[in-house]
């Protein structure tokens, strides 16, 4: 069985939705370029940003437990050691809230950008490693798509996220 949280901690935010639990587990943050803002010029955003004693465009990253009907899902699983050194907390924030990685049944990737998607990637041999892919060997992976090959509308969509037939 699975224990729900019973209290907030750093890097871990829950939050009870009826018989659901969700957890918000910081993958930490992503330094962003000025230059993919749009209607403001690089250097008026630099201005805004320093005049709220911010240095500079930062973008958490984030990954989320699900508890649901004894089952633990984790939806996305950070930036592993690929990204910046500022990112890649996921597996430890996840121990952090007193998670074992091995009772996650299912992983949900939204979609396969680094930043969701790396931490369940093997990294190169001198890396450290955030997130081995032994600690959710026991998980079915589920894969979103930005670009779904089935007719859009919601009833279209429904059970989309999941494997068909699939018992966890």
């Amino acid at each position: 069985m699975i224990k729900i949280p019973p209290q907030q901690i750093p890097g871990v935010y829950h939050r009870r939705i009826g018989d659901i639990v969700v957890s918000a587990i910081s993958d930490g943050f992503l330094y962003g370029s000025m230059q993919v803002l749009r209607n403001i010029s690089p250097e008026e955003a630099t201005g805004i940003l320093a005049a709220s004693f911010r240095p500079a465009r930062r973008t958490s990253v984030n990954a989320f437990l699900i508890y649901s009907a004894g089952r633990l899902a984790l939806v996305d699983t950070g930036s592993g050691t690929y990204l910046l050194p500022t990112a890649g907390k996921v597996l430890a924030n996840i121990k952090a809230a007193g998670v074992d990685p091995a009772s996650i049944d299912t992983v949900i990737l939204t979609h396969m950008h680094p930043d969701h998607s790396a931490g369940l990637a093997e990294p190169p041999a001198n890396a450290t490693f955030r997130m081995p892919s032994s600690s959710c060997m026991n998980a079915s992976p589920c894969i979103g798509s930005t670009t779904p090959p089935w007719p859009r509308g919601p009833s279209a969509r429904s059970g989309t996220f999941f494997r068909p037939g699939a018992s966890r």
